[in-house]
């Protein structure tokens, strides 16, 4: 399980790194490093790094990813892969959003990072108009969806804000809402759908959802092509590439102010505040009164779609890799860098005990790396005083970087 697997994690980073530096690497581009399992690196030294960054949304919503209802979530694993974005030499946000919260929470330096916004695959594009009917005509028989519709591409978790979305639609006109069902798009577990049944049914809304479950990529460009208005309601995005999707497919966008949404749509949606139902309702009762302005909103759309285009999001990557490879990987040590090699927390002996004791304020004076015995997860305290490594990554460390001292 997943135990046994944060058990031989820094074993497992150790092996890679050596077969890393076998490869005499220019520069590593981690591109997902929050989605590396359990194997998260706890530090890279063979080679520049650049990490992209997607978003905090565990970090800042903490109770609802890493409580007693989402076990499959280890705060340990995520927090050892925040480590390792913040060290690196640079780093890719995919909004300037992110961006900001990389420094301030992160505390990464504003020179170690750029912007590089993602780009929609080249199939979502506007369709003419006969091909905007067959692209979901078979959707629409399975779904019994007649005529027009609002269209949400979203998932279950909790930044994605669902309960509001079914609210302020159940508070739309009983006409609109007979006129336009609310069609949800994406892959829910068992559970996670009788939940999302259930919201439903609380907002009055269950006849007129429809849930898709998941759909081709030719459906999805259909469905955004023919809705009467794409609803993106969430709390927060990293960038929101749905919104982008939709705008390319000359779908009329309504989002929220939250995070980079503003920054991705532009003067081109209509916005509200994520915890405003109301103000939701409102957007989308003026979109299915008003054909002139939906029709306003698509050309906006399909005109700031095009700010985000492949090239900036080469030049920006690339920009990040040269900065990465001028910045010299040997640091400048003001303190005596001590390697330890010691039983830790939460191997049950009283030197493990005594050497976390001893760690907080010798890291206070020296840095400190330690070296741990194989099938140890290091309690997460411990690295905030010090880098972790497995045992077999000492020969290397000390031959990049001599220690000053061995305990």
């Amino acid at each position: 399980g997943a135990h046994k697997v944060a058990e031989v994690a820094f074993r497992l980073a150790a092996e890679y790194q050596e077969w890393l530096e076998d490869q005499r690497l220019d520069l590593y581009h981690a591109t997902t490093p929050f989605l590396l399992g359990d194997l998260v690196l706890p530090f890279l030294d063979v080679c520049p790094l650049v990490a992209t960054h997607y978003d905090l949304i565990p970090f800042i919503y903490e109770d609802h990813y890493f409580g007693s209802d989402c076990a499959s979530v280890s705060k340990a694993v995520y927090m050892r892969a925040l480590r390792f974005l913040a060290a690196a030499d640079q780093i890719i946000a995919i909004s300037n959003h992110v961006r900001r919260e990389a420094i301030s929470y992160l505390a990464v330096p504003e020179d170690r990072t750029v912007v590089a916004y993602p780009v929609a695959d080249p199939v979502f594009r506007r369709l003419p108009e006969g091909q905007r009917k067959t692209a979901i005509s078979a959707l629409r028989e399975r779904l019994d969806l007649q005529g027009d519709y609002f269209l949400a591409v979203s998932h279950f978790h909790h930044s994605k804000n669902l309960e509001t979305l079914f609210a302020a639609y159940g508070n739309l006109s009983r006409e609109i809402r007979r006129d336009a069902p609310l069609v949800l798009t994406c892959h829910l577990l068992p559970a996670e759908q009788d939940m999302v049944r259930q919201w439903a049914e609380k907002a009055g809304i269950e006849e007129e959802l429809k849930l898709t479950g998941l759909v081709t990529d030719d459906e999805l460009v259909g469905l955004y092509n023919s809705s009467l208005a794409y609803v993106h309601p969430s709390r927060y995005e990293g960038f929101g590439l749905p919104v982008l999707e939709a705008m390319k497919c000359g779908a009329p966008v309504i989002t929220t102010t939250a995070a980079s949404l503003p920054e991705v749509a532009g003067n081109a949606a209509q916005l509200f505040d994520p915890d405003d139902a109301s103000g939701l309702t409102a957007a989308m009762a003026e979109l299915a009164v008003s054909a002139e302005l939906r029709e306003r909103i698509r050309i906006e759309g399909l005109e700031h779609a095009k700010k985000f285009s492949p090239r900036q999001l080469g030049e920006a990557t690339l920009e990040s890799y040269q900065r990465a490879v001028s910045t010299s990987r040997r640091r400048i040590h003001r303190r005596p860098r001590i390697a330890m090699w010691t039983p830790i927390p939460p191997q049950r002996t009283g030197i493990a005990d005594y050497a976390a004791e001893l760690l907080k304020p010798l890291s206070k004076r020296a840095e400190i790396e330690v070296f741990i015995d194989d099938g140890v997860s290091p309690d997460l305290d411990l690295l905030d005083d010090c880098l972790v490594h497995h045992h077999s990554a000492f020969e290397r460390r000390h031959r990049r970087e001599p220690f000053d001292l061995i305990i």
